[in-house]
């Protein structure tokens, strides 16, 4: 009950989080549209901080789950049919990465 708890807590918080990035972000765009930021700079520098903190702890928060994704797991490839699997399923499996990024990248 407590685990459910916390991660609805979490869900609610990360909602709220990106509605208020989205209206910063409308009220940014809007700002820049009018000239607002001509009359006072120092509201450009705050809102655009705000924008960028947010966007960094966005990345931060993402960052791990992505490596955790790209780490190579041989018993996923084995598991998965390929022709069971679109285009990017074959293409997020390891095998296919390490194909690509060894003709993408060739050190000298």
């Amino acid at each position: 009950m407590r685990q459910s708890l916390l991660m609805m807590s979490s869900i609610l918080a990360g909602l709220l989080g990106f509605i208020g990035y989205c209206w910063l972000l409308i009220d940014w765009y809007q700002d820049m549209k009018y000239g607002h930021y001509e009359r006072e700079p120092l509201e450009t520098i705050v809102e655009s901080g705000v924008i960028l903190a947010y966007c960094y702890v966005a990345f931060r928060f993402v960052q791990p789950k992505v490596n955790s994704l790209q780490t190579p797991d041989d018993s996923l490839s084995t598991r998965v049919n390929r022709s069971s699997t679109g285009w990017l399923g074959r293409l997020m499996m390891p095998i296919t990465r390490t194909r690509l990024g060894s003709r993408l990248y060739r050190p000298k």
